[in-house]
């Protein structure tokens, strides 16, 4: 699995009325993250979560779950 960012403009492309925050602190974000084995599954997570106005997560967000989950973090 790996961690894949998205800046609000690419995102923005997938859903016109985005509202540039995070899916669970709520705070207005330029870069939003998500886990997936390749970017075409995170863009598909990410469509997904949209049509049922959701978000993705901001750094802060993501880093949180990564520890509360317990993830490792190694380089490919």
């Amino acid at each position: 699995m790996q961690l894949f960012g998205f800046h609000v403009d690419d995102i923005i492309e997938l859903d016109e009325g985005f509202d540039r925050k995070c899916g669970y602190c709520n705070w207005e974000t330029s870069v939003f993250y998500w886990l997936a084995d390749s970017r075409e599954e995170a863009i598909q997570g990410i469509k997904a979560i949209l049509a049922f106005g959701g978000s993705p997560l901001c750094g802060d967000c993501m880093c949180e779950l990564l520890v509360e989950e317990g993830y490792e973090i190694t380089k490919q």
